[in-house]
């Protein structure tokens, strides 16, 4: 099946950056696992946990480079140039890529 592709421009480098309009369930494990894979707790003490300051990084790193397409055409260096853009331009595409992978909402898919 074919993955419909959105295109989104960011509002103050007036950048087009193609994004894949859904998950599969394999991209959607790989997101989820990038965000565990550094937790550690005990089993025995259901209070005790820890995780690495980085964790909510390295999972939208995996994110970006699962959703983004290109930016402009471009498919290389995709995270980095993602990284380099104004800010304002990285929290609108990262609002973009929250809304994928939080999936849409079973009200919203009523409505289509």
């Amino acid at each position: 099946m074919e993955r419909e592709i959105k295109k989104i421009v960011t509002p103050i480098s007036k950048q087009e950056v193609s994004i894949k309009s859904w998950l599969t369930g394999g991209e959607k494990r790989i997101i989820t696992n990038s965000l565990m894979k550094d937790v550690k707790f005990n089993p025995n003490d259901s209070k005790s946990m820890e995780f690495s300051g980085d964790i909510l990084t390295k999972s939208q790193d995996v994110a970006i480079e699962t959703i983004i397409v290109d930016i402009a055409g471009d498919s290389k260096d995709i995270l980095k140039n993602i990284l380099d853009m104004r800010s304002e331009d990285y929290d609108f595409i990262i609002d973009a890529i929250n809304e994928i992978t939080n999936g849409k909402k079973e009200e919203e898919l009523k409505k289509e």
